[in-house]
């Protein structure tokens, strides 16, 4: 390969590597930009970065990649944050099923005076920590 042909092959490389950064530089701006919330996106990533607007304005590209990785962090902040209350119900669920699971295992109700007399006092105890979990 001569040296003609080895400018003709670079120059060829950098063309096609300028088109697809520009193809995924028009996607950017069409999928930020473009998208019905681009405002409400654009005024929220404005209050997250103040003073930034003014810089990137000049260079839509930079800002387009910019409102992508924050529209980005946006869904996955929500996603975490579904994530959280769906475990959080999943633990009360689980708390009320074990409640329900030591009221089946609460001793019957002892009266008289074996109740008050004998050596009874672990049912006591075991009653009064039930009371106090289920707060009755």
């Amino acid at each position: 390969m001569n040296e003609q042909e080895m400018k003709q092959l670079f120059s060829e490389l950098l063309t096609t590597a300028a088109g697809m950064k520009a193809s995924e530089v028009r996607a950017d701006l069409e999928s930020t930009l473009g998208a019905p919330n681009a405002a409400e996106l654009l005024a929220g990533w404005e209050q997250e970065n103040p003073g930034y607007f003014e810089v990137l304005a000049a260079d839509p590209a930079a800002l387009a990649l910019q409102l992508k990785k924050f529209s980005e962090n946006r869904k996955t902040a929500e996603e975490l944050e579904r994530l959280r209350m769906e475990a959080g119900e999943e633990v009360i669920r689980k708390v009320k099923e074990t409640l329900k699971r030591v009221e089946k295992l609460r001793p019957p109700v002892e009266t008289g005076s074996r109740a008050r007399n004998g050596s009874e006092g672990g049912n006591r105890l075991l009653r009064n920590i039930i009371k106090s979990i289920t707060n009755q």
